[in-house]
């Protein structure tokens, strides 16, 4: 009663039968290629398939389709469309900061991390650097 005061059709499927699922199944496949194709192309460790499940959900979200005539799905829910300037590469390489009192003048201000990665969890708009030899994630937001 309360679904369809709201306009919501419930309908169900027999229990272990995808074939009846079949616009979820399409769903759940596109969106598990996407993030496995975020984490093979930034070789990252499988213990982060969440952060790339997320953000591949954030960026379907904001990728143009057909079906939408060229709109995103984003745009058409909040009816403008997303800023992308603040997008970065998921899992690549950081760059960190020395702090003050260990350089001089004519020193390097960072240093290239071969064990570091920057993970960009869209969802959630923030920046975790992994530490993936000590296994430790620090958030870092960009100022």
């Amino acid at each position: 009663r309360h679904l369809s005061q709201h306009g919501i059709l419930h309908q169900t499927s027999c229990p272990y039968t995808p074939q009846q699922n079949g616009v979820a199944e399409r769903k759940n496949r596109h969106l598990m290629e996407v993030a496995r194709s975020l984490m093979f192309q930034s070789n990252v460790p499988k213990r982060f398939w969440s952060d790339a499940v997320a953000t591949a959900c954030y960026l379907i979200n904001r990728t143009p389709t057909k079906v939408l005539n060229e709109k995103a799905p984003f745009e058409v829910l909040n009816r403008y469309k997303p800023v992308l300037d603040y997008l970065r590469v998921f899992g690549c390489l950081c760059f960190v900061l020395k702090p003050g009192e260990m350089i001089n003048k004519l020193e390097a201000r960072s240093t290239k991390s071969e064990n570091r990665q920057i993970m960009v969890c869209e969802c959630c708009l923030e920046q975790r650097v992994v530490g993936l030899k000590e296994n430790r994630v620090k958030r870092v937001s960009e100022n």
